[in-house]
């Protein structure tokens, strides 16, 4: 059944939410996921917002300050967190493929936590624009019985994360991701820090913008050297390589963006240190002008929303969903990329 996020919003009253999700933790999908929550409760009018912050001296780095919304310290982390939770009528869990292949530790102890706040303490639980996948381990799907067993309504981003939550809560719908609802947005405020942020990166070239992602077990070696020759062979071009993950988080692709930029100096440089949404109104501007070789599901996911021209590459169901949901069939798992067929759609697309 579909809901549409915005719909939940006005059903129900969110002054006195805590906001829960991966946040603070130096990935560029969930500080854009946090990022668009703020903006649709400053949409909707609530106030008195309460976040759960890993990193708290991180968040001004990607996030604006806005009245109403309170950061819970750093150093207060464990009972700062209680103390929200106690104060706060509901708890929003916004965005993300929490249970999926990156389950943790931390995405166990957040399914306890939700699960104790809701039948120890009564509050309203919301999971909104979140997946949920058979790519989970067994504490995955434990934590998801969990959380789904608390919450007052779920919607779910994807097909096969509304199946999974079904089965567990009958308050269950679909939507889309919350990176979906960016053009719905008023993002005035950010206007002379994209202006910036596109003023120094960015030419009236075409150009390549390439991401790093870290992956366990060594999935990435083939497309981390697939990288290397695309940009040894596209020295013409420029070309910008991204991390979408915090160097102190990713020290390989810390390494590897200081080897390209010694070996390449004409290579720009993007690491992630600033607001998230500067990279969807990059995106937005140079749509035309850039072709997007990113395995990350919200790299891919500014691609088609913007219209930039990417290359659909699947490393997990989430990705096979989004491609799915937006009618690309042709797409290449993670552990087949090659430099040659990524030039060779370099080639096709460049010209």
């Amino acid at each position: 059944m579909n809901k549409r996020i915005t719909e939940l919003l006005k059903e129900h009253d969110f002054n006195k939410t805590l906001l829960i999700g991966y946040y603070g933790g130096g990935n560029f999908g969930d500080e854009l996921l946090l990022e668009i929550v703020i903006n649709l409760f400053q949409k909707f009018g609530y106030s008195s917002t309460e976040i759960f912050y890993l990193w708290y001296i991180s968040y001004k780095e990607f996030h604006r300050n806005v009245k109403g919304v309170r950061v819970i310290p750093k150093e207060k982390k464990v009972w700062g967190m209680l103390a929200s939770i106690v104060r706060s009528k509901n708890i929003l869990v916004g965005g993300g493929g929490i249970w999926g292949l990156d389950f943790n530790n931390n995405v166990l102890a957040l399914s306890i936590i939700l699960f104790l706040s809701r039948f120890l303490l009564g509050k309203k639980i919301f999971l909104v624009g979140i997946g949920y996948y058979s790519s989970t381990t067994k504490l995955g799907n434990f934590g998801a019985w969990l959380t789904a067993k608390a919450s007052t309504e779920i919607i779910a981003r994807d097909e096969e994360t509304f199946n999974n939550f079904k089965k567990f809560q009958k308050n269950t719908y679909v939507d889309t991701d919350l990176a979906f609802y960016l053009p719905e947005l008023s993002l005035a405020p950010y206007t002379e820090d994209a202006e910036r942020f596109i003023q120094k990166i960015s030419s009236d070239k075409k150009k390549i913008f390439l991401t790093i992602r870290r992956f366990g077990g060594g999935r990435g070696a083939a497309y981390m050297t697939a990288l290397r020759e695309v940009i040894k062979n596209n020295r013409d071009k420029q070309i910008i390589l991204a991390m979408l993950e915090t160097s102190s988080i990713d020290v390989e692709g810390r390494s590897f963006t200081s080897e390209v930029q010694s070996q390449f100096p004409t290579v720009t440089i993007l690491p992630f240190s600033y607001n998230p949404i500067l990279l969807y109104l990059f995106f937005r501007k140079e749509a035309k002008q850039i072709l997007v070789i990113s395995p990350q599901f919200h790299g891919q996911l500014l691609a088609i929303l913007t219209g930039a021209r990417f290359f659909p590459i699947s490393y997990d169901n989430k990705n096979r969903e989004l491609f799915q949901r937006n009618s690309i069939t042709s797409f290449t798992e993670i552990e087949n990329i090659n430099a040659q067929n990524l030039q060779t759609w370099i080639d096709q697309s460049y010209g």
